[in-house]
């Protein structure tokens, strides 16, 4: 990394902010499913365990893809759940790892 120099916090923010302009515009071009799309194509695959922790509680399952509305899903053992937030672990860095265990 030396060899390109010193690299500030704002040189970081712009390159954030770009990327973000880029996606905005995308989005406002092609619609959220084409978003949605794109973000999949990046993703874990379907299928991969996942673990996710809200507040006190974790939800194990697999990833099921999203919702038209950007909502994660998650196949239980109870059936697919919808997360809006959480935080989203694979499942191999373990319920203990997200607890801090």
């Amino acid at each position: 990394m030396a060899d390109y120099g010193a690299t500030t916090p704002e040189d970081v923010a712009r390159a954030i902010m770009a990327q973000m302009s880029d996606w905005c515009a995308f989005l406002a071009a092609k619609g959220f499913g084409a978003l949605c799309n794109e973000w999949l194509a990046r993703a874990h695959p379907v299928g991969s365990p996942l673990v996710v922790k809200g507040g006190t509680t974790y939800e194990q399952g697999l990833f099921a893809g999203l919702a038209p509305d950007g909502r994660l899903l998650l196949e239980t053992k109870d059936g697919i759940k919808m997360i809006a937030t959480g935080d989203i672990l694979l499942a191999s860095q373990g319920v203990g790892s997200a607890s801090g265990h």
